[in-house]
């Protein structure tokens, strides 16, 4: 079995007029687009990146409710996920790994998958820095003004 829970979006939530426990019909479209099925779901969280792009895109339901309905084995992947101790050991790993897989598989990083996410936290690291520098700038006067 699996679970009816429903995960979305602050931004659709407000858009639909959902809230937590209010249940919702989701539409599911097969490959070919030839016919549609729907489930009663019942939203059990409403989530909030920060970042719209992402939020417009993802809801979260439990993976056995999508394998039902596109009739795929258990056995059935679409992605296969590897996290490294070391995030830094990514670059290293990448390349071995993209060796040993079959053909028509790849490796991909998460910086390559989602870029714009990367971009916005390399803009926020440097907004950390101009604060933390405006800040020694303002102490360092009050420090001579005294």
């Amino acid at each position: 079995m699996y679970s009816k829970d429903l995960v979305i979006s602050a931004g659709l939530a407000q858009k639909l007029k959902l809230s937590v426990s209010d249940t919702v019909k989701a539409y599911f479209l097969s490959a070919d687009g030839s016919e549609r099925t729907y489930r009663k779901l019942r939203i059990a969280g409403i989530y909030k990146t920060g970042i719209e792009e992402y939020d417009k895109l993802f809801a979260f339901a439990d993976l056995r409710l999508i394998v039902r309905l596109n009739n795929w084995a258990p056995s059935t992947i679409g992605a296969y996920e590897i996290r490294t101790h070391d995030p830094q050991a990514v670059d290293r790993v990448l390349p071995e790994l993209s060796a040993s897989l079959p053909e028509k598989w790849q490796a991909l990083s998460t910086a390559s998958i989602y870029p714009n996410l990367f971009d916005w936290l390399a803009i926020q690291d440097l907004n950390r820095n101009v604060v933390f520098v405006i800040m020694a700038v303002v102490a360092l006067i009050n420090l001579v003004t005294c």
